[in-house]
């Protein structure tokens, strides 16, 4: 990269453009600067140098091609709001530029790119108004990818989860135009990011995982400055469906490619996040501590999945009603910001870590009733009723909760649901049904790759031999007793005999409870309706 350095005057725009974006994807952004400065300057002025005062826009007047100088003028803007966390003086390039360029489609393109901008700080409400006070005249605006990016992003934080996703899938299903100038971010990988955020609070937390693996793994396959940002949606999505090893492993390579960028601290939050789930407090603090120090103000809104860290890792060292109380402090902010998807989010978190019938848990349960009507998708209705049953102590409403979560594809808050209940059953002396709440809450757990949360501390194996546990997992795959006997060259009295003592130790009274309490068929048996 040092060779395409030694004349960044000579570069024409597009060029300059891209190599300034390659540059702060390496956490180069200073250098990306002094690129497009000079770019512009020679394209404006023929010249190196430009008067003080005018560096880094249009001249006075009009430019002499302002299609031409897009890109550069574009990705200048951009390096300095995500690059170097300069975000007023982004705004003030962008009022300066509007005021000055003529050409509709420069002006479309500022238009989209200021509205990302904003809706990448959290200010989703300014970033609409300013779509929607397009010209009439320039249509192009609202059309423009990252105009699509912008509005999908704002809108789901306002609810609107699968109109966001709509959008993103209608742009990306049209392709990008032809002859857009590069700009930081790129369309493609701002449109699949809009609509994973989107999907996931919508509570399709499978539906974003392939959208993005897709993507990953696709052909042509993405340049590494596209990978990393899309492996790091992709651990997002894998942490929330509950595979926190997979997660993991995808957040460590997103955290070391995006170094010294403007995501790297979500990168860092998101490995924060995984370690406080597994119980690792050392590598959580270590990873939250990164995380606040690399924060970047051009980035507030992406922020917030970094932030939904800290309640977990407050949880390890101070306990569970400290984790509860950041979580809803958190909560409060994401509320002000206008984020409140990440409202939605951490107030759910408020109700994993909270005590039964608490205050915290009260307060989330009333908040998250209101979201649950705003919010398009399944998240928010099902994180209201496990708000409701946890505040109102029900171990019955707590089960149900459960399952809602299951259904959707949550096992870990499913799980943590589950264990709720088993200990309100434990307190009320309700052995029976709280060995099947306990059984259930195991069994979801262990789908979690080693997820630990506070919830889950009290939960053990169920005491189920070798056999038994291979007799009710295909019971529960809806094999009859003389299949199983079958299966496993035994007589049928020995399986019913088996299923008996299965029942007992779970707390369930038949094979149709089996799938209920979370144990599953072995792969290639079905399930049981």
């Amino acid at each position: 990269m040092t060779s395409r350095l030694q004349s960044p005057s000579a570069l024409g725009a597009r060029a300059a453009a891209s190599l300034a974006r390659d540059l702060v994807r390496a956490g180069r952004p200073d250098e990306a600067l002094t690129v497009l400065d000079r770019a512009l300057d020679r394209a404006v002025h023929g010249a190196p140098d430009r008067a003080p005062g005018t560096r880094g826009g249009p001249a006075d007047g009009a430019p002499p091609d302002e299609p031409a100088l897009a890109p550069a003028l574009l990705t200048r803007i951009a390096t300095l709001n995500f690059g170097l966390g300069r975000v007023d003086e982004a705004d003030r390039e962008f009022a300066a530029a509007r005021r000055r360029v003529r050409d509709p489609g420069l002006l479309a393109a500022l238009v989209a790119q200021q509205a990302y901008h904003l809706a990448a700080r959290g200010e989703c409400r300014r970033a609409l108004a300013l779509l929607d006070a397009a010209a009439p005249g320039r249509p192009a605006a609202p059309a423009h990818p990252i105009a699509v990016a912008a509005r999908a992003t704002a809108i789901a934080q306002l609810g609107r989860c699968r109109q966001a996703a709509a959008l993103c899938d209608a742009a990306l299903d049209a392709g990008v135009p032809p002859g857009l100038p590069p700009v930081i971010p790129e369309p493609l990988p701002a449109l699949l990011a809009a609509r994973h955020a989107a999907l996931l609070l919508a509570g399709d937390a499978a539906g974003a995982r392939a959208g993005i693996a897709a993507a990953v793994h696709g052909e042509p396959p993405p340049s590494r400055g596209d990978r990393a940002p899309l492996e790091l949606c992709l651990a997002q999505a894998e942490r929330t469906l509950g595979a926190v090893a997979a997660a993991t492993r995808l957040a460590r390579s997103a955290e070391h490619d995006l170094a010294g960028t403007w995501l790297h601290a979500v990168a860092a939050g998101e490995l924060a996040h995984l370690a406080a789930l597994r119980g690792d407090r050392a590598e959580a603090e270590e990873a939250l501590a990164a995380a606040r120090r690399g924060a970047s103000p051009a980035a507030r809104l992406a922020g917030f999945w970094a932030e939904l860290a800290e309640p977990w890792v407050i949880a390890l060292r101070d306990g569970q009603a400290a984790g509860a109380a950041a979580a809803l402090a958190l909560a409060g902010r994401a509320r002000a910001a206008g984020a409140h998807g990440f409202e939605l989010l951490a107030l759910h978190d408020v109700v994993r870590l909270a005590p039964p019938r608490s205050i915290p848990c009260r307060r989330a349960a009333t908040r998250l009733a209101d979201l649950a009507v705003a919010f398009e998708g399944d998240l928010a209705k099902a994180a209201a009723a496990h708000a409701r049953a946890l505040a109102a102590g029900d171990p019955a409403a707590l089960t149900a909760a459960s399952r809602e979560l299951e259904r959707i594809g949550l096992p870990l808050p499913s799980a943590e649901a589950a264990a709720q209940a088993a200990d309100l059953l434990v307190a009320a002396g309700r052995e029976v049904p709280a060995r099947a709440a306990h059984a259930r809450a195991w069994y979801l757990g262990a789908r979690c790759e080693g997820a630990r949360t506070p919830a889950l501390a009290r939960v053990r194996e169920p005491r189920l031999t070798a056999r038994e546990g291979e007799v009710a997992a295909l019971a529960a795959g809806g094999l009859s007793s003389k299949q199983i006997a079958a299966r496993l060259a035994m007589s049928v009295r020995t399986v019913d005999n088996h299923l008996r003592a299965v029942y007992l130790k779970l707390g369930i009274a038949g094979r149709t409870e089996l799938v209920h309490v979370g144990v599953r068929p072995p792969s290639g048996v079905g399930r049981a309706p």
